[in-house]
């Protein structure tokens, strides 16, 4: 269940990256994948490249999720990757635990108040 769009970005080094996954957890199983995308959320923005790390669960469909990451570069997402907590939370904990997940990476070409060429 690991995704290769989970790879690092190729961006330049300083460009903003965005990171979307989408967790479904399997029956039975949603109040514990709640708590670890809490416990990774809080995990990820300690980490000093971590812009922004926002968990959604659906309203409609309870133990579907939405992590929505930004990073300043491609460096800080693969360093983020490379985390213990990445590793323990996501790898060993959570994708047991998943009925569906998919990441996808993506590099910033505008912004609210600016662009990037």
């Amino acid at each position: 269940m690991t995704s290769p769009a989970e790879a690092p970005a190729e961006a330049g080094q300083d460009e903003i990256v965005r990171v979307v996954a989408i967790w479904r957890s399997a029956p039975g199983n949603e109040n514990a994948v709640r708590g670890i995308a809490r416990e990774l959320a809080a995990a990820t923005r300690g980490e000093p490249g971590c812009a922004r790390f926002d968990v959604l669960e659906s309203a409609s469909r309870p133990g579907s999720f939405v992590l929505i990451e930004q990073y300043a570069g491609a460096a800080a997402q693969a360093s983020h990757l490379a985390s213990r907590h990445f590793n323990d939370l996501v790898l060993t904990q959570a994708v047991p635990l998943l009925a569906h997940r998919d990441v996808q990476v993506y590099n910033v070409l505008t912004l609210e108040g600016n662009s990037n060429p």
